[in-house]
């Protein structure tokens, strides 16, 4: 197509006045989050959801769920409230958060809670701005959370409304209204000179704080929210991961590595597990998985990847170091030899671009990858066996030959 002004085609390619049709684009994600409701204990029956997509509001508004229904509400701008400090501990404003930077990021687990489950309720919430105390706050399944944690530190995981699934699962559950969270992020090259895209994806609720397209400092991730499945989701023959539980692509002799897969891509795997594990390895370094990712199974039905991504406090170990502590984790929870994981990568991870992904230390975000080849086991599994023969087959020969003398 050509434009006598000279335009490129990415500059033309927009919807503008006239008779031609609109393409069908994804729904729009308005600037800021949705303000912190009071959870309501009785919903009018007669009303409806005015809103599926921040799209169906005018531009100041976020499509919000409010205890009850889907509506249009005025839009919260996130970059007023940041969360700060040691593991986030803090939700502040902007400037408080900007004028004790130095005590804050102080990493003092004295004063500060340290057990995991405090810090899955952190996870879990956002930094917002709450009109009725006009400050900045976490919401009220926060505090729910953490006084749990009080009651019982060490709980059994409960099951989401949403949970992990993949994104055929997640849209195919109507019942709760889960959506899925589309985020777009970014990590080094393997050169370390260039950022290469990075896209995941989580099954969420519209319960609660909406995490998804909340900006990153405010404990959010930046994404899109869709509602409308794939539809890949009703192609038998489509395989992939990003929709998918490829798990059962693992040959039937490799039974382990199958259920494990699915327990990763179902949430029967919680990042708690694998971090009660990497306790017992991480001396010198205090660092956290904050996400364990989609577990990828090949269609060779042998090979696969785990992923996760964590958040590196301090260290003075080698990223190395800490790529062996964490595989030794998911070993340890999947009954699986360490032999079987390889290429273990460590790469810096951001959900901003243009963000420098340059680390003068090892603190920071990171995207951990490495492979698992489950056949690599069983040939070890076959050299040990041999080599546990051997000795019995020497002494029986031994015998034979004392008898033949």
């Amino acid at each position: 197509m050509s434009d006598p002004s000279g335009a490129t085609d990415a500059l033309i390619r927009k919807c503008s006045w006239g008779f031609h049709p609109c393409p069908t684009v994804l729904p729009d994600v308005h600037q800021g989050s949705c303000p912190i409701f009071k959870q309501s204990e009785i919903c009018a029956a007669a009303l409806l959801d005015q809103c599926k997509s921040d799209s169906d509001c005018i531009l100041s508004n976020k499509c919000c769920f409010d205890g009850c229904y889907m509506v249009c509400c005025d839009s919260v701008v996130d970059n007023t409230c940041t969360v700060t400090g040691y593991k986030d501990y803090y939700c502040l404003d902007t400037a408080t958060a900007e004028a004790t930077a130095t005590t804050t990021n102080s990493a003092d687990t004295s004063i500060l809670p340290g057990d995991d489950c405090w810090y899955r309720c952190q996870q879990n919430s956002l930094c917002s701005y709450d009109p009725d105390t006009t400050k900045c706050d976490r919401d009220e399944e926060y505090y729910k959370c953490v006084a749990d944690c009080e009651a019982n530190p060490d709980p059994t995981p409960v099951d989401p409304i949403c949970g992990r699934k993949t994104s055929c699962d997640c849209l195919a559950e109507t019942e709760n209204k889960c959506g899925w969270c589309q985020v777009k992020a970014y990590t080094s090259s393997d050169d370390g000179t260039s950022t290469d895209l990075y896209v995941w994806g989580y099954c969420a609720s519209p319960f609660g704080a909406n995490k998804c397209s909340a900006t990153y400092s405010s404990n959010g991730n930046e994404g899109s929210w869709c509602t409308v499945a794939p539809t890949e989701c009703i192609d038998d023959y489509s395989v992939d991961p990003a929709i998918k539980d490829t798990s059962s692509f693992f040959s039937e002799q490799y039974e382990k590595y199958k259920q494990y897969f699915n327990d990763i891509n179902t949430g029967k795997l919680t990042e708690t597990a694998v971090q009660k594990v990497v306790d017992t390895c991480k001396e010198g370094c205090d660092f956290t998985i904050k996400t364990i990712l989609p577990a990828v199974a090949n269609s060779d039905g042998t090979t696969g990847s785990v992923s996760c991504i964590v958040e590196v406090h301090t260290c003075d170990k080698t990223l190395e170091d800490i790529g062996k502590c964490i595989l030794k984790g998911f070993s340890s929870t999947a009954g699986i030899p360490e032999s079987s994981f390889k290429d273990c990568t460590l790469k810096p991870y951001t959900v901003s671009a243009g963000t420098s992904l340059k680390r003068a230390t090892a603190s920071g975000t990171y995207l951990q990858s490495a492979t698992v080849d489950a056949a690599t086991t069983d040939n070890n599994t076959n050299e040990n066996s041999a080599g546990t023969l051997a000795p019995i087959w020497m002494m029986l020969c031994a015998i034979f030959l004392f008898f033949r003398m």
